[in-house]
């Protein structure tokens, strides 16, 4: 396991060295930190050229061999050889694999000459330390640099403390403690699972404790609480299997400091061969611990320079391929679409040029930061650069879905952008195309999304255009709409028409319900279903819902101001209305200046309201009832009405919604539910208006079971209010 982690560590170093080598394609402070991270490694390293000098070695190196630096730069190899025991070294004697010192002189001819690599072979030093002779065991491997410069890496890794461990079962007690004592490494022993039987002075200088205080289980005292348990249960499975271990924790130092420790389990065999437990080197892996934390952030460093912009922290053109690529992969397995959009800024160079490049790039900040805000989290806003930018929209049910996103953004930056010199006003166009839709390579829907951005700047720049002919006509109807329903009501364009409503069997007028129509310009006739959903989403429905009732309620007064049986007149008021702050004093105001009656209007609401803040609404209706208004409920039955909320609100009036007229007589649940209505009706004392009665048979059934008002073809077509007053002087002559 040690030998794994020397040679990967080594492996690892040799890059480390190839880039110091690289000295002219590299930043001084690029070196330098790798130099640093070099300095701090405790495998011991040295550099030697292509004249088999040393050009460099790390502090672990020299401190190994105790030669200073000066005395080891420039020179050969031979100082380390010196220093070779003299058992292994015999000055180039010609014994040839026997000696380690000639061993080693023709492992560094051969890597630089021939680029071979030479791993793990043995050796002893005698070093000086404290002005003793130690010795020590190491291994020593040669491997080339690898980048054309002749130059190779000379490591050298301590296994003292593994010879020491080899030898204990041919030693006494006492001698393996006296070797213990003196070993450059922190050693103890274990007999039983987390007991201590032994440590050595290096092990009781580190943490500041005696040997008495560590021995038992007083070691665990200066290990980690957070470390201590997975360290036990460590331990625990290595006496269970009788197997090596090795363990990273933390451990108390004698001046109250945690560092970063790594035991390393060997089994321990006694003189009569049995098992005795466990000889645990500690090695102080503090300095390793940080040159990984430091690694590991400049790797993350490098990894958001690579994928993501470095002004805005927006993902970058290579990151945005590769998510792109992910969206459209899994769109493609469950048949979903990808919506893509480019967005360029207009006139955003006369930002840069005006206002400088600073201001420039707060703008593209403040930019980058308004598109995140109008889309989903799980969406990917990316700067491709410059001032463009691109989002990417999984899971798009519709054109309609990026079209309202489009407008969403083309609406944020109607807001001024904030800027030392001004308040500055930046608009953006969109260029839109969906996957797979328009096309299945990405390469093509990127042209077609600029394409289709550089024709919404052509279309006079702050829109939207699509690329799809489809798309773009759809949408682009919608828009138009949208343009001219904002300027229907001071064009005079919108017109109410009336549709009477009657007494069965009878057929004599009792009221008429308003209806919305729009003169359209260039299309003619225009019914609400088309434009209503879209005066909805736009808050315009509260402006022309304004002028409705408004119109409404005059065309009540006139109609009843001499008559000897007043019509009730019914608009639709739509839930936007009611979040008005003064819906009611509107209401108010306008009967007044209408001089209409109270009891001349009736307001229709739908169901939906109910569940669009009950309370409010309730206090609402309750104030309308109160001046006198009627309120019915329109097309009853399709909506969220239960029965709680009819008795709760102050509802007048039940109008059956026309799809259950239309087959009430071939289809018994409509009819049954047609019935149930009528009697819930009875019972609450409201009135009822069947919507939709186009038949004979139709009015004859609903007549039999009760309901004695209805609207319909049957009596007449929706109509403009001069051909619907004709009509009653019609059906007036008609029935005298």
């Amino acid at each position: 396991m040690h030998s794994f982690i020397w040679l990967f560590g080594l492996g690892l170093i040799v890059v480390g060295a190839r880039r110091i080598v690289r000295t002219t394609s590299r930043s001084r402070a690029e070196r330098n930190t790798l130099k640093s991270i070099l300095d701090a490694s405790p495998v011991c390293l040295a550099l030697i050229d292509s004249h088999a000098a040393v050009q460099y070695a790390n502090p672990a190196y020299t401190e190994l061999v105790s030669v200073p630096p000066d005395a080891l730069i420039g020179r050969q190899p031979g100082v380390l050889l010196g220093c070779v025991h003299q058992h292994d070294n015999h000055g180039g004697c010609g014994k040839g694999a026997e000696c380690r010192g000639c061993e080693i002189r023709r492992a560094i001819t051969e890597a630089l000459t021939s680029g071979t690599t030479s791993l793990g072979n043995e050796t002893k030093l005698l070093t000086q330390r404290n002005g003793l002779e130690v010795l020590r065991y190491v291994r020593f491997s040669v491997q080339p640099v690898g980048d054309g410069s002749r130059q190779v890496v000379l490591a050298l890794e301590d296994i003292s403390t593994q010879k020491v461990v080899t030898i204990e079962p041919h030693a006494s007690e006492r001698h393996f403690h006296v070797v213990t004592d003196t070993a450059p490494v922190l050693l103890w022993t274990s007999d039983q699972p987390g007991k201590g039987i032994y440590f050595n002075k290096g092990w009781c200088s580190f943490t500041g404790r005696t040997h008495s205080e560590l021995v038992g289980h007083g070691w665990t005292e200066v290990v980690h609480p957070d470390d201590l348990p997975g360290y036990l249960k460590k331990l625990d499975a290595a006496f269970e299997i009788r197997q090596p271990f090795t363990m990273e924790y933390r451990l108390r130092r004698y001046d109250g400091e945690y560092c970063w420790i790594l035991d390393a389990g060997e089994l321990r065999w006694l003189e009569d061969r049995t098992f005795g437990g466990f000889v645990v080197s500690s090695i102080d892996i503090t300095e390793s611990k940080r040159m990984e934390e430091l690694l590991h952030k400049r790797e993350q460093q490098l990894h958001h320079l690579a994928f993501y912009d470095v002004l805005t922290g927006l993902p970058n053109r290579l990151l945005f391929n590769d998510r792109f690529c992910q969206a459209t992969a899994e769109a493609g397995r469950h048949k979903q679409n990808v919506g893509l959009m480019f967005l360029d800024l207009d006139n955003f160079k006369m930002v840069n040029d005006t206002l400088g490049h600073d201001t420039g790039d707060r703008l593209l900040c403040d930019v980058s930061a308004r598109l995140r805000s109008c889309v989903r989290d799980y969406d990917t806003v990316a700067r491709l650069g410059g001032d463009e930018f691109a989002i990417i929209l999984p899971e798009i049910r519709s054109g309609e879905d990026m079209g309202t996103i489009a407008r969403k953004i083309l609406d944020a930056f109607t807001e001024p952008f904030p800027s030392s010199e001004k308040e500055l006003f930046v608009s953006t166009s969109i260029g839109i195309t969906c996957y797979p839709l328009d096309s299945s390579e990405m390469t093509e829907l990127l042209k077609y999304a600029d394409v289709a951005m550089y024709h919404a700047k052509a279309q006079g720049r702050s829109n939207f255009q699509f690329y799809s002919a489809t798309l773009t006509a759809h949408v682009a109807e919608r828009q138009a709409l949208e343009d001219g329903l904002r300027k229907a009501v001071t064009r005079g364009e919108l017109e109410l028409f009336y549709q009477p409503k009657v007494k069965l069997p009878t057929g004599t007028l009792v009221g008429a319900e308003a209806l919305l129509r729009w003169n359209h310009p260039e299309r003619g006739l225009v019914l609400p279903e088309t434009f209503i959903g879209i005066a909805e989403d736009t808050g315009l429905i509260v402006g022309i819902g304004k002028w409705m009732l408004r119109s409404a309620c005059l065309t009540a007064s006139e109609w009843n101001r001499e008559a000897a049986t007043p019509l009730k007149v019914a608009v639709n008021m739509s839930g936007r209305q009611f979040a008005l702050n003064d819906i009611v004093g509107t209401v108010r105001d306008i009967l007044e200046e209408t001089a209409c009656r109270p009891e001349w209007l009736e307001i229709e609401i739908t169901e939906r309201l109910f569940f669009n803040g009950n309370d409010d609404n309730l206090r609402i209706l309750q104030a309308l009832h109160e001046m006198g208004i009627t309120l019915a409920i329109d097309d009853f039955g399709t909506g969220y009405s239960t029965l709680g909320n009819i008795t709760r609100f102050p509802i007048d009036t039940l109008k059956i919604d026309r799809s259950f007229i239309h087959d009430i007589i071939s289809n018994p649940d409509s009819a049954d539910l047609v019935r149930a209505v009528i009697s819930l009706a009875g019972s609450l004392r409201m009135g009822l208006v069947a919507e939709g009665v186009e038949t004979l048979a139709q009015a004859s059934y609903l007549n039999d079971f009760g309901c004695d008002l209805a609207q319909g073809y049957l009596f007449a077509k929706p109509m403009p209010r001069e051909s619907f007053e004709e009509w009653m002087v019609d059906e007036a002559a008609r029935k005298a």
